[in-house]
């Protein structure tokens, strides 16, 4: 199985959501650097599965770490009408929690593949949902990742 690592306390919060069976798959550089390999990504960014069964889990990490989110529960619990990205940006933690409504997330998780997260086993997203979620994107880094993934 192949072996990822991301930085800080990124384990640690990894550990918090898979103790309380908190759904979500990676995505982001560490998620292409799953499929190629030359790429360095430099935080961790989470797709989490929108339903008030997850925010509960969420919170209850959250409240095991002692975390107090800047955002409400109910972020999670119920699609918005557009995606949300939730920083966790903090000492301790470099990630970014999304939440994208035009996803189906079930379908997303059946084709995801499983990698270690340092000793975590972690769904990453498929590489046409990273190549779903990053064309039309001006962003250089956004850019240069589809052609990572292949699609030129």
């Amino acid at each position: 199985m192949q072996q990822l690592f991301t930085f800080g306390g990124n384990d640690h919060l990894l550990q918090a959501l898979l103790a309380e069976s908190v759904r979500f798959l990676v995505v982001g550089g560490l998620a292409v650097k799953f499929y190629a390999a030359e790429r360095e990504a430099d935080d961790l960014d989470l797709l989490l599965e929108q339903s008030p069964e997850n925010a509960t889990r969420l919170f209850r990490a959250f409240a095991n770490m002692e975390i107090t989110p800047a955002f409400p529960q109910e972020a999670i619990a119920a699609p918005s009408e557009r995606p949300q990205h939730l920083p966790m940006k903090s000492t301790l933690h470099y990630a970014d929690l999304i939440t994208r409504p035009d996803i189906d997330f079930e379908a997303e998780w059946a084709n995801s593949q499983e990698a270690l997260v340092w000793q975590n086993r972690v769904r990453f997203a498929s590489r046409d949902l990273l190549l779903k979620l990053k064309r039309g994107s001006a962003r250089e880094k956004d850019v240069a990742d589809v052609a990572l993934l292949g699609d030129a």
